[in-house]
């Protein structure tokens, strides 16, 4: 990513929101003579394909939308690539969703038996103050506290305290989680389809439509399931944000420490927070890079302010560079009203949030290599199903699958490589199902 370049971006003449509706929102039936076509692909019903007629047309109308080019061509083959994974599917194992649902149900009746009524956020979380309204004044007096006063509330903070409220609690989280299964659609013929959005977002990150596999917590994924003698295979690229920043902002120390091994274990065991899990260094170091203050880490991580303060001035030390390549660049963004990526751009006002100017260039990088990743799987004729933000599944035959998940390792590696001048960010295979086996591998 070249921040000093002075020349904005052209303005290219398509919206890239219509262009993903032009390419793949689902229509009604059509009548045996197809027509009303344009009406037809502004339809937002439905789960199935669009019909080869259709998407005829909506390629047509694509072309005229875009001036040609390399960029332009970028995002017209990704939204090609796009279509093939909603045209395919992600095959879903019914009677391992009749289960989770079973279980739902029993959680939701444990959750109604207990006669709490339990108000939970858009996250899933309930805040100390409701949590305090919602307890008998004596169940509140002994309730733990963080460092600050304030009632634990987040599901590791529940989880000691094993009481009937905490459990509680702790199921109705589960059930916040569990509302993707009963807005999931399935197709007659067994798999789910949802369109991937591609430059969806202000960085060009895919954002899913709708209810999508994509946001399935993870906990439920034993739900995607291949068919007879195929195999499918989550391969992640590892610890990809830090490693981006790093890449772009050429720090050579945590460059050679991510190739060494984990680039948060190596940090974790050479700051004060050594006695942290690995999975809370991983948040820490995100949330710092995204511009969190002390009292960010202080309500999440439940220390002091002290601590919290210590926390954050030993990052800024370790990630001097990246910090200074951020401001750069933030400051650039500033001068010339834009910021932009190989693929795609932002404009920028006085107005445009610093946090969100200084998280573009890590996001839009991440978005850039997945694109180009794609499309080297699909010029190889491996067959992607579905992406997840910093990872990509594919569905191969059982036959010859542990030749073909290297080969896709390698591919995702050398994508990473053309978009960060030659610096490969490392791929693990975080899950593997074969006729209903599942191995785990792998970490973030």
């Amino acid at each position: 990513m070249d921040i000093s370049n002075s020349n904005p971006p052209k303005n290219v003449p398509f919206d890239p929101i219509v262009e993903a509706r032009l390419m793949t929102n689902a229509c009604h039936p059509l009548d045996a003579t197809e027509t009303h076509l344009s009406d037809c692909a502004h339809m937002n019903t439905g789960c199935l394909p669009p019909s080869d007629n259709l998407k005829s047309y909506l390629m047509s109308k694509l072309d005229l939308h875009l001036l040609k080019g390399s960029g332009e061509n970028r995002r017209l083959a990704t939204v090609k690539s796009c279509l093939n994974r909603y045209s395919k599917g992600v095959p879903i194992d019914k009677d391992e969703l009749t289960k989770h649902k079973a279980a739902l149900c029993e959680l939701q009746q444990r959750v109604n038996d207990s006669g709490l009524t339990i108000s939970l956020d858009g996250n899933g979380e309930i805040t100390p103050a409701n949590l305090e309204n919602l307890l008998p004044p004596s169940i509140a007096r002994d309730w733990p506290k963080d460092s600050k006063g304030d009632l634990c509330v987040t599901r590791d903070q529940l989880i000691p305290i094993d009481n009937d409220v905490s459990r509680s609690l702790l199921d109705a989280k589960k059930l916040h989680k569990g509302r993707f299964l009963s807005e999931l659609e399935i197709d007659d013929d067994g798999r789910h389809r949802s369109w991937a959005n591609p430059f969806g977002t202000t960085t060009g990150r895919e954002n899913p439509k709708g209810w999508s596999f994509a946001r399935l917590p993870k906990v439920y994924r034993s739900i995607i399931q291949p068919t007879e003698g195929m195999t499918i295979t989550v391969i992640d690229y590892q610890q990809q944000e830090p490693a981006i920043i790093s890449a772009l902002s050429d720090d050579q120390y945590l460059l050679d420490a991510y190739r060494n091994g984990d680039l948060y274990e190596c940090i974790r065991q050479s700051g004060p927070w050594h006695d942290q899990s690995r999975s809370v260094i991983k948040t820490m170091i995100i949330a710092f890079l995204y511009g969190a203050e002390e009292w960010t880490f202080t309500k999440e991580f439940g220390i002091s302010h002290s601590t919290a303060s210590q926390w954050i001035n030993e990052l800024r030390e370790l990630f001097k560079k990246q910090l200074h390549w951020l401001d750069v660049s933030a400051h650039k963004a500033y001068q010339i009203g834009y910021i932009s990526c190989l693929d795609w751009g932002m404009h920028v006002t006085p107005a445009t949030r610093i946090k969100s100017l200084k998280n573009w260039p890590i996001q839009a990088t991440g978005a850039d290599i997945l694109r180009r990743a794609c499309s080297l799987l699909d010029a190889n004729n491996i067959s992607v199903i579905g992406c997840m933000h910093d990872s990509i599944m594919i569905e191969v035959s059982f036959g010859n699958h542990q030749k073909i998940i290297a080969d896709t390792g390698v591919l995702m590696e050398q994508a990473s490589a053309e978009v960060l001048n030659g610096f490969r960010l490392n791929t693990t295979v975080e899950r593997v199902s074969v006729n209903g086996n599942h191995a785990y591998g792998g970490s973030q």
